[in-house]
């Protein structure tokens, strides 16, 4: 515009700065950093629960470590771990029970003395991890006590006893041999050995049950996301019989544990008919909702 005669120019718009550009980057890959961590600590503890029903136990082990590496603090928020299936996160116990069943009570230990630094679990995990340290203490003092060496020298007696001159006259009686035939010593199994190989072997059989069980429950869920549970909704009775296969898994899950840790060969056979009649009732849905 003119004023006067005189042309007068408006001042120039600056440009955004280059920094804040960069700032605002700097930010959104933190934040997308701390979402990634988050997931991490999530998946790990996942499948560290996974393991566990699966008994795998050394893999236990390690995912529970990842997992408290990123999240030591023990929260007790619910995180999925499949399906409709939730677990609190308390680390320290699965951890425990792990080392526990790995043989490493020292570990164990050391895990249930970190649960109560960083957040205690629920009472029923409270109570087993008692439990689990009584044990562990009992073991780690046994085995301290039989490795420790006795360091008495006892010293060795210096009388000298004299060798005797008699001469025994020898035996001239033969005596008959023995025509008895002594029968062989058969060796039979300690009735506690076997009965592990019992409790283990049928502990293995009630896993794979519940393994099946849990691939037709994941089929089944991923068929209602699909369809948005358009069958549920034409069929509500099937909603309630896939809820109640899917919580008399996790009932099953339990007494596994609980006769399997007390070596309850009855409850396993328990454990056995309860998980094959959920796996039963799981097929019979996925087969009515059309799960391939």
């Amino acid at each position: 515009m003119r004023s006067n005669g005189l042309q007068t120019e408006h001042p120039r718009r600056r440009e955004p700065s280059g920094h804040v550009g960069r700032l605002v980057l700097f930010l959104a890959l933190l934040l997308g950093l701390s979402t990634s961590a988050a997931a991490d600590w999530r998946e790990d503890f996942a499948a560290g629960v996974k393991a566990r029903d699966q008994g795998d136990w050394g893999e236990t082990v390690t995912l529970m470590r990842r997992a408290v590496q990123q999240k030591p603090r023990a929260t007790g928020e619910k995180v999925r771990i499949y399906g409709m299936k939730y677990e609190r996160y308390i680390p320290y116990y699965y951890l425990s029970v792990a080392l526990y069943n790995v043989g490493d009570c020292r570990g164990a230990l050391e895990a249930i003395e970190s649960s109560r630094s960083y957040g205690h679990a629920g009472p029923p995990a409270r109570a087993k991890m008692k439990g689990l340290e009584r044990e562990c203490r009992s073991k780690v003092t046994t085995t301290t006590t039989s490795v420790r060496r006795s360091t008495t020298t006892v010293p060795r007696p210096t009388t000298t006893v004299p060798r005797s001159t008699t001469t025994v006259p020898r035996s001239t009686t033969t005596v008959p041999r023995s025509t008895t035939t002594v029968p062989r010593s058969t060796t039979t199994m300690d009735p506690y050995r076997v009965r592990s190989v019992v409790v283990r072997e049928k502990a293995e059989e009630v896993r794979r049950v519940l393994r099946s069980a849990d691939e037709v429950a994941n089929a089944i869920h991923r068929h209602l996301e699909d369809t948005r549970e358009a069958a549920f909704r034409r069929k509500p009775s099937l909603r309630q019989r896939y809820e109640e296969g899917y919580r008399e898994l996790n009932r099953t899950r339990s007494l596994l544990r609980a006769a399997e840790s007390e070596g309850d060969v009855a409850a396993l056979d328990t454990a056995l008919t309860r998980s094959e009649k959920a796996l039963g009732e799981l097929r019979e849905v996925a087969q009515e909702i059309g799960v391939k």
